[in-house]
């Protein structure tokens, strides 16, 4: 139960003494806020939809929290793999469904990725199109 209100007391206190010593910061900081909340909420949705509603929102999020948490950690995406072991230990999902659920968010992070890219390339007007031709190949073959 202490560890709970630690965990809790932490970042309040931290956000005090933010607005105390640094005031600037902390209007950034409550500004970023809401966006913050709101992709982490929607997140959350997105894992809840890929594993067929057996999570519930409140377990992906601390699912999705606790790999960005680890990534502060570890290299890269490897705290991805933390995912499916955190949901097999809360909600006795099979580590099989953890993955495939962590490799259908990455699937659709590309997808979502080459979909920008190509708003992209399509909404440059011609002379300035033409120097990302090659990338656009290079997108192409990376996901073919």
């Amino acid at each position: 139960m202490f560890r709970r209100y630690l965990v809790l007391a932490l970042p309040v206190l931290a956000l005090v003494y933010i607005a105390v010593a640094w005031e600037t910061v902390f209007v950034a900081i409550l500004a970023a806020l809401g966006p913050v909340v709101l992709v982490m909420i929607l997140n959350a949705e997105r894992i809840n939809i890929f594993s067929s509603r057996r999570l519930g929102l409140g377990y992906a999020a601390k699912g999705h929290a606790l790999a960005l948490a680890g990534a502060l950690f570890l290299p890269g995406r490897l705290t991805e793999m933390l995912k499916p072991i955190y949901y097999k230990s809360v909600k006795g999902l099979a580590i099989s469904e953890g993955l495939s659920v962590v490799l259908l968010e990455r699937v659709f992070d590309l997808l979502a990725v080459a979909l920008l890219f190509f708003v992209a390339i399509v909404s440059l007007p011609e002379e300035q199109a033409q120097h990302l031709y090659h990338a656009k190949s290079v997108v192409l073959v990376i996901i073919l």
